[in-house]
C-alpha cells in the first residue's frame, strides 16, 4: 500500500524552473504549481499543503506579500524561498514571518529536495 505523498506548492513565475522542480519533487511529493502570487493564494485557500517553495521576485506581488498572507489562511505551512533578488533585509524580514529556510539562487536542485524534505520532517514533528 502507498503511503500519502505529501503536498507541495510551487510558486515560481519561470515555468522551466518550476518543472524542474516539480519533476525532482515528483516521486515523493505531490506538486501544484502556481505562475504567480495571487494564483498561490487562492490555490492555499482552497487546498491544504504541507510545503510551499516561493520564489520572491513574482511578476504581480512580490513572495513577502505572498508568505505573509499565506501565514494567516494556513499557519502551519511550511515555505521554502527562493530567489536571485534576495538582500539581507530580504532574508531578515522573510525569516521574521518564519520562512523555514531561504535559498539564493542558483541552487543545486538536491539541496532544495534536502532543505523541503528537512522542512516537511520539522512539520510533522509538530503533529
Amino acid at each position: 500500500m502507498q503511503r500519502n505523498k505529501a503536498k507541495a506548492l510551487i510558486v515560481e513565475d519561470n515555468q522551466d524552473l518550476s518543472q524542474l522542480i516539480s519533476e525532482a519533487l515528483e516521486e515523493d511529493y505531490r506538486t501544484d504549481i502556481a505562475s504567480d502570487g495571487r494564483s498561490a493564494l487562492r490555490m492555499v485557500k482552497n487546498r491544504i499543503y504541507d510545503v510551499m517553495i516561493l520564489d520572491h521576485h513574482l511578476s504581480d506581488i512580490m513572495g513577502l506579500t505572498v508568505l505573509e498572507k499565506t501565514n494567516l489562511i494556513s499557519p502551519s505551512l511550511k515555505t521554502v524561498m527562493i530567489s536571485a533578488y534576495a538582500d539581507d533585509s530580504v532574508i531578515k524580514k522573510a525569516r521574521k514571518l518564519g520562512v523555514y529556510d531561504f535559498l539564493e539562487k542558483p541552487f543545486y536542485i538536491e539541496k532544495l529536495v534536502k532543505v523541503v524534505n528537512k522542512a516537511i520532517e520539522k512539520k510533522e514533528d509538530k503533529v
